[in-house]
């Protein structure tokens, strides 16, 4: 089996950013012997996580220094035969690597164009705006330091061919996925959870998303278009609540039919219990990737209103087909005040989600990173 070298932010949490480099490297591990970099320490599923110092980051350039002579020392030690890195700081990272081991082959992977995120991101204080300047620079030195490039849709894609001259012919999509062997359609639950929160299957529709307050704008735009839109529901529909799963700070806004569950470690369970999920990050709240969640929600075969903003990437699903496209909040509003889960046209969107969803799991994925790497 072939050494390959992972250098990702994933650490004990493993979710958000950490999702994409955890699954794939998991699975990867089934063709290659796996050493991975990261943010936390252990051996497991026959891969060896080795943990790169906390201070690691972009205002410590010393730090990036240091790990780079790390990684340099242990591809000197071992004869890894492929690097493979993930997000801005890693490939930058791996760039330096790359020019230091010019024969090992040297693969990136970008969940998302930076640039293009920062540029519509509001309120460019000092530091975004240096980061404006900067990023454009990074992103074409790792594009132009790495043999392959991997990216998660066809839009990032030609964004990186568009803002850094790239041939296409060097990127390579391979989606986001889901792990279907714990995201899936199941048909029991706890009643006690909902009870908790004195709500009910038969008597309440269930609204479900999935957004931890990380500090991370897009989810607060999501969240202050969630909240326009529950405050116009609940004058119709006061059956309707909205259940926000994930961890963080509470907003200050409150209103009786949005319910925050905090972190649940039955994530699947919470899903499956949904009458819809939803997906509210307005137009504004741009995001270069794809975003996870939705291939949840594929996986539990559920029907889906989101904004066109929310579903970026996911250019084989279809609004009205795999999805409702809402992308104002009257709009938003006025489909879940509509919402009747007796309509069969759900129950048929619920079916051809889950169909769709086979192709969105994370041992798919990893099979056509392999193939990949394999021509090596």
């Amino acid at each position: 089996m072939k050494e390959l070298l992972i250098l990702s932010n994933i650490s004990s949490e493993k979710y958000g950013d950490s999702t994409r480099p955890y699954f794939l490297g998991r699975y990867l591990s089934s063709c290659f012997r796996v050493t991975h970099f990261c943010l936390l320490e252990e051996l497991k599923d026959n891969i060896k996580y080795e943990k790169l110092p906390s201070s690691l980051s972009f205002s410590r350039p010393l730090s990036i220094w240091k790990v780079v002579q790390k990684i340099n020392k242990s591809i000197k030690k071992k004869e890894f035969k492929i690097l493979y890195t993930h997000q801005l700081l890693y490939g930058i990272i791996g760039s330096f690597v790359k020019l230091m081991n010019p024969r090992l082959p040297f693969y990136v992977d970008f969940h998302s164009c930076e640039y293009f995120e920062l540029k519509y991101q509001p309120n460019k204080h000092l530091k975004e705006r240096l980061r404006i300047f900067l990023v454009p620079y990074l992103e074409r030195f790792i594009c132009e330091k790495s043999d392959k490039i991997i990216t998660v849709s066809e839009e990032t894609k030609n964004l990186l061919v568009n803002y850094y001259s790239i041939d296409q012919e060097k990127i390579i999509v391979i989606k986001n996925a889901t792990d279907t062997s714990v995201i899936s359609k199941v048909d029991t639950f706890d009643k006690a959870k909902l009870e908790k929160y004195r709500l009910d299957k038969k008597n309440n529709v269930l609204a479900m998303f999935p957004n931890p307050r990380n500090g991370f704008v897009s989810n607060e735009l999501a969240m202050e278009f969630l909240f326009e839109v529950a405050e116009k529901v609940r004058k119709k529909r006061n059956d309707i609540k909205f259940l926000i799963l994930g961890g963080g700070k509470t907003p200050k806004i409150s209103l009786d039919n949005v319910i925050f569950t905090g972190y649940v470690k039955d994530y699947n369970e919470w899903l499956n219990i949904a009458d819809v999920c939803i997906a509210t990050y307005p137009l504004n709240a741009v995001c270069g990737g794809v975003r996870n969640k939705i291939c949840d929600y594929l996986a539990v075969g559920k029907p889906i209103i989101a904004t066109k903003e929310s579903m970026r990437g996911f250019d084989d699903l279809l609004p009205d087909i795999h999805y409702y496209e809402c992308n104002t909040v009257i709009s938003f509003s006025e489909k879940l005040i509509h919402f009747d889960k007796t309509d069969n046209n759900l129950n048929n969107m619920a079916f051809r989600n889950l169909k769709k969803s086979k192709i969105y799991s994370w041992d798919k994925k990893a099979e056509a990173l392999i193939d990949v790497f394999n021509q090596v």
